[in-house]
């Protein structure tokens, strides 16, 4: 049952109880005058209306109502059947009202406590699935990490850009409840044994110089840090944020800043990073062949990924 529905039959079982007590009292005196009868039954009305009222502030009003009614309904009957009757149906009224009553306010009190208690919970579950944190996986069959660097090739008269890619790049990126990054448990690590570009002969020159890749098999990129980016991730859209990290190449590392730009599903996070570097900045210098003539110091690391979302 309802807290109003309850509060609705108590104060109705009240408005009964208290004609059915006033009637009683009465019996055995003067019969009381048409007047008389009339209060009894007008203000034995308001009383039982007073809980029928579909509103929880009919059980506040109630007991008040109730007092006015039996002031009103004695004033009444003193007049009719006189001063010592009319006493007995105040006292046996207000005896009915206050062991009535106080049941009524008992388990409105109940209700609210019912509520209040009840709402917190809700609202701690609806924290709870906030302050979840973030998985982001690379998956392998969409991403793919490459370099471009300018070079000059004998035999052709402009400078010609050098790219090579390679889909061998996993890891993860940890973000907790508040959106930052666990270092602890993000990195992303490239393959350089895998590179390709256009030229075999090229590749395997890099292989061996600069990139010392027998030593040096990979390179590896932990993030520490972003600025920009949404949180939380939102389901749809697009962002352009940086990540910062510790990129080692050729066994030196140095703090990295890549520009990100991104693309959200629910399920997924796409899109490119890249970020300029200097080979002398790793302890490499440019690579130079009888083919390629020259090489620039600086170039582009470019990173296209397809991550995974899930919650951590």
């Amino acid at each position: 049952m309802s807290h109003e529905q309850y509060s609705r039959r108590t104060w109705l079982r009240l408005g009964a109880a208290t004609v059915a007590v006033l009637a009683l009292a009465a019996c055995g005196q003067a019969a009381p005058t048409t007047s008389a009868v009339g209060a009894l039954a007008t203000n034995a009305a308001a009383l039982t209306s007073s809980g029928a009222a579909s509103s929880a502030p009919g059980v506040v009003s109630g007991p008040a109502l109730a007092a006015t009614t039996m002031a009103t309904t004695t004033t009444a009957l003193g007049t009719s059947v006189g001063t010592t009757a009319a006493s007995t149906v105040a006292t046996n009224a207000t005896a009915a009202i206050s062991t009535v009553a106080p049941v009524s306010l008992a388990r409105s009190s109940a209700a609210a406590a019912s509520v209040s208690t009840a709402a917190p919970a809700a609202t701690t579950t609806a924290a709870a699935a906030k302050a979840s944190g973030v998985k982001l996986t690379l998956d392998g069959s969409g991403t793919q990490a490459s370099y471009q660097v300018q070079e000059q090739l004998a035999g052709h008269n402009f400078p010609s850009d050098a790219i090579g890619r390679t889909s061998a790049v996993t890891g993860s990126m940890l973000l907790d409840a508040a959106g930052k990054i666990v270092s602890g448990q993000s990195n992303l690590e490239i393959d350089l044994r895998t590179l390709k570009s256009d030229q075999g002969m090229r590749d395997s020159y890099i292989q061996h110089d600069p990139l010392d890749t027998a030593q040096f098999p990979t390179a590896k990129f932990v993030p520490t840090s972003t600025s920009g980016m949404p949180w939380p991730l939102p389901s749809s859209g697009t962002a352009k944020f940086t990540l910062t990290g510790d990129f080692t190449v050729h066994g030196t590392t140095k703090s990295t800043t890549w520009a990100v730009s991104a693309t959200f599903a629910p399920d997924t996070v796409t899109g490119t990073a890249t970020t300029p570097f200097l080979f002398t900045d790793f302890g490499m210098q440019p690579p130079r062949t009888m083919i390629a003539l020259s090489v620039q110091n600086n170039g582009v690391l470019n990173l296209q990924f397809t991550a995974k979302r899930t919650a951590s």
